[in-house]
């Protein structure tokens, strides 16, 4: 067995690359090879989602396309897998739960093509006009949509504050906020967008929550929003928002690898089991 197949047999485990730590491995000049040599020893493969490719994008609508394609040209040797998406995830999860089929946490064998060629053509410097109607529309939604929809949120809070205040209580931690709202698992299980389980399915999955890590991720990725507007009194930020996104892409992945101290220190509270690990770390041998 040669050196390449050695390692590749050793990666077992998943290390997901959110977008801070692509952009420190470009800026501090980071050697790509040393990275991929240290998640490989350490049986990590390096994998990345849709999340991070659309960040990773975004300054194409700054006229900063030199960033983005330095960035692309990170991914691309870094030699990843993609991971599926989060829609997906559910419902492959309920599939599971109905069905007992196992979940895959990457998408099709053409799909994964499809993105290595996308990240091919921006590591190269060509951008496609598809590729820019997607960044607009993401923006657009990151901007836009999440504000209008907190923003209606808060409303709601204070109206029920106003009148009932016992019932909304401001929160000084996130274990009063979580041990608060536990009871109601099964509701917001149920509820959660994109999902289509009724109160029985739902019951089941909040009984073994930890089976179904994109729900159980989601559940907390959802919770951790209305924290901030329960116990603070303001709109999440987009950037947060974010933020508490990679953990849901990455929820069966083993490995969090980010350059955002604060993320870091909030990956366990929405993702347990999810080892989170500074991009800095890897220029070292320790294993995380």
């Amino acid at each position: 067995m040669n050196t390449e197949t050695s390692r590749a047999s050793r990666a077992t485990r998943r290390a997901y690359l959110e977008t801070s730590a692509l952009d420190a491995v470009v800026k501090q000049e980071m050697s790509v090879s040393h990275i991929r040599s240290q998640l490989e020893t350490r049986g990590l493969t390096a994998c990345v989602g849709t999340l991070t490719l659309n960040e990773c994008a975004q300054p194409i609508l700054s006229n900063e396309g030199g960033i983005t394609r330095a960035l692309f040209e990170v991914i691309r040797d870094l030699q990843p897998r993609f991971l599926a998406d989060p829609a997906d995830l559910y419902e492959q999860e309920t599939r599971l739960l109905r069905c007992g089929t196992a979940v895959s946490p990457h998408p099709s064998a053409g799909q994964e093509d499809f993105e290595r060629s996308e990240v091919d053509e921006l590591a190269g410097g060509r951008i496609n006009l598809r590729l820019l109607e997607c960044l607009r529309y993401r923006r657009k939604a990151k901007f836009e949509e999440w504000r209008s929809h907190w923003t209606r949120y808060l409303v709601g809070v204070n109206e029920l504050r106003q009148g009932s205040p016992k019932d909304v209580p401001r929160f000084r931690s996130f274990e009063q906020f979580e041990a608060f709202f536990r009871p109601d698992l099964v509701s917001r299980v149920a509820g959660l967008p994109g999902l289509s389980l009724d109160l029985e399915e739902a019951g089941v999955i909040a009984d073994a929550i930890d089976r179904y890590p994109a729900i159980r991720t989601s559940v907390y990725y959802w919770w951790n929003a209305e924290f901030i507007c329960l116990a603070h009194g303001c709109v999440p930020s987009v950037d947060k928002v974010d933020d508490y996104r990679h953990v849901v892409e990455a929820s069966y992945c083993d490995v969090f690898v980010s350059n955002d101290g604060q993320l870091l220190r909030s990956v366990s509270r929405l993702h347990p089991t999810l080892a989170p690990l500074a991009v800095d770390a890897l220029v070292g041998s320790a294993s995380p």
